[in-house]
């Protein structure tokens, strides 16, 4: 059946691609008339401008007599036009249009207009020479973009860090990313997978590096569907100008922390290079406090713990690549990368054991260690193809990832007398890789509509090997458990093909999607030639539209439909003991999670402001939640079931604005109700909350080269089917001094300046209770040096200002 499904995918686009070829000749050939052509970019950025709106006018009396939109890569063509004087109109929301006269004529057939430069509305000055800065949040049709450079807060930092001031997103104090109340998310690193859990890649990326940030909430069918809340795209620094261009970081903080990173470009008419590397450690100490209580055969057994935990970060990772003008309509490209990272947790906690009615009083000493540690490899080839006349395009894609994860813990129970009563460790060694080729076609029927269809295979493999060692007290030394060690083989490939058609109606625009995935899943456990096999087929339909109200308003509204498929770990049928206290254990029968998504936003202009409202609701089925029990007297079983369904339904709303000159104000809020349907071992644990959360970002331009920002955040409780999260309010502050024409910066920065993010909670199940706090070390100091070369250092005129640039077409996992 697999075999069957990629050749159908293979044999559809091959032929859709021949189809489509032919008829572009042959349009090409029938109509040789009057046009434009020409491309839509940011004059500040340079960047270019997708859905720009290009209305071509009579300059006698501006009626209407075409139009069109810009592409992906902000080019368009206008065809069909008479012979005469015109006018181009060339707007975008949010952007000043520009206005070119146009004179077609039989010696003039076709007019290039160039790259038309737009300029922002907040930016419109008189002086074209001032010096402006990005707006901190961008928005497109699909997607939300952050320019990192604005976030002067969290530059010393990493990917979690910047994502702490962006909208949709929420952080907790461990570095925990959750996207609209969901840690079940795409990442994409420039617009790649990655190998790497989640939270481990986005500690990996320093601020530094980044250019960009989109946060794409109901993505098209030409994205994966994995993920409940969507996606995140990190978006790497490079260099758009001509020439050798490299900026150069480094940090250093309080409490073991520092790190630097590079990046260094070369561009010329035919070809670009780039390399990089980062070097990044971090320790973050704290204390916490827990405290169980356990109903067990008439008895409360409580368990009280106190103590302190240091968690380390550590990684670096070098990379290069490149793009190859083989033609003027190929372009080859490719990108590599190698690295390490490491993380640590070591505990020293004090715990109190006692029962009701008085049987047990006991006092001991517990010591914890673990580590995960891996190395990473991602390679990445990309050929790009663009056909005759009518610009369709053809693109092919294979990447190639591994990585190795080594993680081992140890935990000991000490008596008062120093004897060790409980003893055990764990080793783990999961290997993995992964394969994926894609190739993605579009056709442009007209400048008014489009067409997309693309195929994709991946295929995954991975193992874990798992070893326990009990402490034995009469040689004082550990014992290797067959019982508890297994080997675990995991495979799993997907198959997909989809199709998009866009296009456009007056002031409406309007796309249709749908995806179909075939998925093969093996889990074979070794030990015991079990082995749990999916063979299923899933559709993904997507609709996304648009209808622009005037030049400063729009209205976008959005379906899609996406899978959470269980994590590995989820699935793993055998125990795992993580202390003498808890026991892990996963659960092979578990199916993925089916979400609809619905959103609806609104977004305007005025002056140099900018206000945006979404609304979004969210339906997601067989819910997978994180579930506890009673296993024994002083022990919990953690354990993951499908649960049954959950509603999420919400509002953002978002304002850009100057209160006065000087003083730019970004304030984002974030209103939703869940509720959750389900139950497990008879224990109804339905469930209904609001939650809401507010940021409000302050940049006071106090002289032209010195920027000081603060900025404050609060997150209201939240709920699971067990636990709920208290409130957490944080409070940043940062100042920024540019020297030697911008070359060179400083930004002194410190992060929770009135140590007010505490992660307090508390988990109530059948037969216990738990309560929690755990305090960070805070305020965080940290120190940034950057140094601009050439095209990295910003330049005066605002049309070639390019402080970030593009991507670099990097891979990381």
């Amino acid at each position: 059946m697999k075999l069957n499904l990629t050749a159908v995918l293979i044999f559809t686009l091959i032929f859709s691609a021949n189809m489509f070829a032919q008829r572009g000749s042959n349009n090409s050939e029938m109509r040789i008339g009057f046009g434009i052509i020409g491309s839509v970019k940011d004059k500040l950025s340079e960047k270019s401008i997708e859905y720009a709106n290009i209305v071509i006018l009579k300059s006698e009396d501006s009626t209407q007599v075409g139009g069109g939109v810009t592409d992906d890569t902000g080019n368009f063509k206008i065809m069909g036009i008479r012979p005469g004087s015109y006018i181009a109109k060339v707007s975008f929301i949010g952007f000043e249009s520009t206005f070119i006269k146009i004179n077609l004529s039989r010696a003039n057939r076709i007019m290039d207009l160039g790259e038309i430069f737009i300029e922002p509305a907040s930016f419109q000055l008189e002086d074209a020479k001032i010096i402006g800065s990005k707006s901190p949040i961008e928005f497109k049709i699909d997607k939300k973009v952050i320019n990192v450079s604005e976030q002067t807060t969290t530059i010393s930092g990493s990917a979690v860090d910047v994502l702490e001031n962006v909208p949709s997103v929420r952080v907790d104090i461990e570095g925990n990313v959750s996207l609209r109340g969901s840690g079940s998310f795409t990442l994409l690193i420039d617009g790649r997978p990655t190998i790497l859990d989640v939270n481990d890649a986005l500690q990996q990326i320093p601020a530094t590096s980044i250019d960009k940030i989109e946060i794409i909430t109901n993505p098209s069918a030409k994205y994966d569907p994995e993920g409940v809340s969507g996606i995140i795209n990190i978006i790497s620094k490079g260099n758009q100008l001509d020439g050798l261009s490299a900026i150069i970081n480094g940090n250093i903080g309080m409490e073991n922390k520092y790190g630097a990173d590079f990046t260094s470009s070369y561009r010329s008419k035919n070809y670009s290079l780039n390399i990089g590397a980062d070097y990044n450690t971090r320790s973050h100490p704290g204390s916490s406090e827990t405290n169980r209580i356990i109903y067990y055969d008439s008895v409360s057994s409580f368990l009280n713990s106190i103590g302190e935990n240091d968690r380390n970060r550590a990684g670096w990772s070098i990379r290069g690549g490149g793009d190859f003008n083989l033609s003027a309509n190929d372009v080859f490209g490719f990108s590599l990368r190698y690295g390490d990272r490491n993380s640590e947790s070591n505990s020293d906690y004090n715990f109190h054991n006692f029962t009701l009615p008085v049987s047990i009083d006991r006092y001991y000493k517990s010591k914890s260690f673990s580590e995960r540690s891996g190395k990473f490899f991602s390679s990445n080839l990309n050929y790009k193809h663009t056909f005759g006349a009518n610009k369709h395009e053809l693109v092919a894609e294979g990447m190639y990832q591994k990585r190795n994860n080594d993680e081992s813990s140890i935990n000991e129970n000490i008596e008062s007398d120093g004897q060790i009563s409980y003893g055990r460790k764990n080793i783990e060694i999961g290997p993995g890789e992964r394969f994926r080729f894609k190739i993605d076609y579009a056709y442009p029927f007209s400048e008014f509509s489009k067409f997309e269809t693309g195929a994709q295979h991946e295929i995954n493999k991975s193992q874990d090997d798992t070893r326990s060692f009990l402490f034995q007290s009469n040689n004082a030394d550990y014992k290797y458990e067959d019982e508890y060690s297994y080997l675990i083989n995991y495979d799993r490939n997907i198959s997909s093909i989809y199709g998009i058609y866009s296009g456009m109606l007056n002031s409406i625009g309007y796309q249709f999607g749908l995806r179909g995935e075939y998925t093969y899943r093996k889990i074979d456990l070794v030990n015991s030639n079990e082995s749990t096999l999916i063979d299923r087929i899933d559709y993904f339909p997507t609709i996304h539209a648009t209808y622009k109200i005037n030049e400063i308003q729009q209205i976008m509204a959005s379906y899609t439909s996406r899978i959470r498929r269980p994590r590995g770990w989820y699935l793993e049928p055998f125990d795992v003991w993580e202390d003498a206290n808890n026991l892990r254990r996963g659960n092979p029968g578990l199916i993925p999670e089916y979400i609809d998504s619905y959103e609806l936003s609104f977004m305007t202009n005025w002056g140099k402001s900018l206000f945006s409202v979404e609304g979004y609701y969210r339906i997601r089925k067989n819910k997978i939640e994180r579930v506890r029990s009673v296993y024994d007297k002083d022990v919990t079983l953690t354990t993951y079931r499908n649960m049954g369904k959950d509603y999420s339904s919400g509002t953002e709303f978002m304002l850009n604005t100057d209160i006065i000159e000087n003083w730019d104000v970004n304030l984002m809020s974030d209103i939703y109700y869940y509720k959750l349907v389900g139950s497990y071992n008879n224990q109804n644990l339905a469930s209904e909350n609001f939650n809401w959360s507010v940021r409000l970002n302050n940049t006071f331009t106090v002289f032209q080269n010195t920027k000081f920002q603060l900025n404050g955040q609060y997150n209201s409780a939240n709920i699971s089917a067990q636990s709920e999260s208290k409130g957490l309010f944080m409070v940043n502050i940062a100042l920024r001094q540019e020297l030697f024409e911008k070359m060179l910066s400083l930004t002194l920065q410190v992060r929770d300046v009135f140590n007010s993010a505490s992660h307090e909670g508390s988990s109530v199940g059948p037969g216990f209770e738990t309560n929690y706090i755990f305090n960070r070390n805070a305020p965080i100091v940290m120190l940034n040096v950057s140094l601009n070369l050439n095209n990295f250092k910003q330049k005066k005129d605002r049309g070639k200002d390019n402080e970030d640039g593009d991507e670099m077409g990097e891979v990381e996992f």
